[in-house]
């Protein structure tokens, strides 16, 4: 009771007067009237140019888009204006663009694509919706950086080349009968990094025991470096990287509905709640009509911040007792979990009740 009293003197120690923000880092990615779907995520990303990367972890496809050390990973998600949207989605063979009205749609087959600031993405008719129509859990993505062209006449995006022969070589070159050989290959395949995990996977039914092993082996190096930008997490989860700087959290009204506003700059998530943690374990934070509540993972209501805005400056360090936070791989399906390197947690078990004599 001493610890949680003193958690909620920091707390609400760190409210502020509802002041606005300076103009550098204000945030205000739509505008409260814009339509905003129940139970959606909402990333605005900061300008910069816009990195999309299929990776694995632990066998399963995700697309990672970057902007700077602004990072959301999710298996899909939904980009545009603020009123229409267009989907991408990781799959085993690549990148898929799916039409809005069902099908395969196009598809990207390996490596990473770049829009730098200014570029236009076009969608044809089919391959967008109203962000109306958007489902519960989804992750929609907003830039000022990419100019949106929703227009029956648009190109589908090209796939980077890649040398499947010199690839097939390279894995073939794995059952080598000399080392230094079969070392060579394996490091040149994991220099390659995602784009050859296909073909690995393949190589792992090989007769040869030796080229098996080792595409084992490369796959699990490549997955290593692709995993250093987030943590594993459940599937369905979006995870999005914070990037350095203060953390400011405001509830926020759409359409009468309570949200949580969590930016730093100009990097901006709206949810109704958020998980936030240090890519182990996670505390909740939810928007109600009453406020910001931190409820206990256990039920309950938890703690109450009532109104203004709440800021985490870098440096700061925020102390968490066992039942108010769980466990990353217990997350569930449609939640939005966020990491920032600038907070310090300090997750501590539940201090024990002492049995009456």
């Amino acid at each position: 009771m001493a610890r949680r009293a003193l958690l909620i003197a920091a707390m609400a120690g760190l409210l502020l007067a509802a002041d606005a923000p300076k103009k550098d880092e204000a945030a205000r990615p739509a505008k409260e009237g814009d339509a905003f779907p129940e139970g959606a995520i909402h990333v605005a990303l900061p300008p910069g140019t816009v990195r999309w990367e299929r990776i694995f972890k632990k066998g399963r496809p995700l697309l990672r888009v970057s902007v700077g050390k602004t990072v959301v990973e999710s298996r899909r998600v939904f980009i545009g204006d603020g009123k229409m949207a267009t989907e991408f989605e990781a799959t085993e063979e690549g990148v898929r663009w799916p039409s809005a009205q069902g099908g395969k749609g196009s598809l990207m087959k390996e490596g990473a694509v770049t829009y730098e600031p200014g570029k236009a993405i076009g969608g044809r008719e089919g391959k967008f919706l109203p962000v109306d129509r958007l489902k519960a859990g989804s992750v929609w993505l907003t830039t000022s950086s990419i100019k949106f062209d929703f227009r029956p006449a648009a190109k589908k995006p090209e796939a980077p080349a890649v040398d499947r022969k010199a690839i097939d070589r390279l894995i073939a070159q794995l059952g080598s009968d000399t080392f230094n050989e079969r070392a060579a290959a394996a490091r040149q395949l994991v220099a390659l990094g995602e784009p050859v995990v296909p073909a690995l996977r393949k190589a792992l039914a090989s007769a040869d025991r030796e080229i098996a092993r080792r595409a084992r082996a490369c796959i699990e190096s490549i997955e290593q470096e692709v995993a250093k930008g987030g943590p594993y997490l459940p599937e369905g989860v979006c995870y999005v990287a914070l990037p350095p700087g203060t953390v400011r959290w405001e509830r926020v009204f759409r359409q009468g509905r309570p949200l949580l506003r969590v930016s730093v700059g100009r990097t901006v998530v709206e949810s109704r709640n958020v998980f936030i943690g240090d890519g182990k374990a996670a505390t909740m934070y939810e928007a109600t009509k009453e406020g910001i509540h931190w409820p206990t993972i256990k039920g309950g209501r938890g703690p109450l911040l009532k109104d203004g805005t709440m800021t985490w400056e870098p440096g700061g360090g925020i102390g968490v007792e066992g039942g108010d936070f769980l466990i990353v791989d217990r997350l569930k399906s449609g939640v939005v979990y966020l990491t920032t390197p600038d907070t310090r947690f300090d997750f501590q078990p539940a201090p024990k009740v002492k049995e009456r004599p």
